[in-house]
């Protein structure tokens, strides 16, 4: 075969590939606008309900500042799927990754003050790796924090926390009493009882970060 038709047909294989590439695009953007807008539609019927609901992260598109969930049932106003939900915060993209754990907004209006007209992602809770299952319920990392920040109230001095199994481990150079206190409202959550434990530090994964829970 002459060399020319060769790099012609190479040509038309890689615009023929890009093509289909864009087209299978365009068809993506084309079903999350018209998930959104059912959503909307969804919304406008059900006006003044509140939902409360988490979802595992699939794909991230700032550009569309779109992120895709597999969430759970938002109680009264959509069972669970796969769908795209807008970002109130464009912070939130940082660090965001295709397996994190995420909580949709509980009402119509985020807390930021945005209008909104629909759920919208609120927050960042965790790994879905470090998320405890509790009679069919997901326990993510921030659940426990917010329940241990509760119990230490407004004053609370705790500077880093992980649970390992029943154990949970504080660090807390001024309150004599963290651990007891700490371990008891994790306790409470998963429905179990948890030891406490104060130390002066938690040493980091190999990669350098700390994880919340171990297994």
């Amino acid at each position: 075969m002459r060399l020319w038709r060769v790099v012609l047909l190479i040509n038309l294989a890689l615009a023929l590939g890009l093509m289909l590439g864009y087209l299978a695009w365009g068809r993506e953007v084309s079903r999350l606008g018209r998930e959104l807008e059912q959503a909307r539609r969804q919304q406008a019927v059900g006006g003044g309900r509140s939902w409360q609901s988490r979802g595992v992260v699939r794909a991230v598109l700032p550009e569309l500042n779109v992120v895709v969930l597999t969430h759970d049932e938002l109680t009264g106003y959509m069972g669970s799927m796969t769908m795209g939900f807008r970002v109130h915060d464009p912070k939130l993209y940082d660090g965001l990754d295709i397996g994190d754990v995420v909580r949709v907004a509980e009402s119509r209006d985020c807390p930021c003050g945005l209008k909104s007209d629909g759920p919208l992602l609120e927050r960042v809770e965790g790994r879905q790796s470090d998320c405890i299952d509790v009679g069919g319920q997901t326990v993510t990392p921030l659940m426990l924090d917010d329940a241990i920040h509760a119990a230490l109230g407004p004053a609370a001095t705790l500077e880093q926390w992980q649970l390992a199994g029943d154990e949970l481990v504080v660090v807390d150079p001024g309150n004599a009493d963290s651990e007891t206190t700490s371990a008891a409202a994790v306790g409470a959550v998963l429905g179990k009882a948890i030891r406490g434990q104060r130390v002066t530090a938690i040493a980091p994964e190999a990669s350098g970060k700390y994880r919340l829970v171990k297994r």
